[in-house]
């Protein structure tokens, strides 16, 4: 996994501010995605099985 072995460098170098920038630069995005889906579907089945 290269992200693996990146962060892993990073560590060896004793550097964990310029490892959590880029990977949480890379990552963010896609994982606020994935939060905004799995919340629309929670609301969505909240609802379902209210009725």
């Amino acid at each position: 996994m290269p992200l693996n072995n990146a962060l892993e460098s990073w560590r060896a170098q004793d550097d964990e501010r310029a490892a959590r920038t880029a990977f949480e630069g890379r990552w963010r995005l896609p994982h606020t995605v994935r939060t905004l889906f799995a919340v629309g579907a929670f609301v969505m089945t909240a609802l379902a099985v209210s009725r």
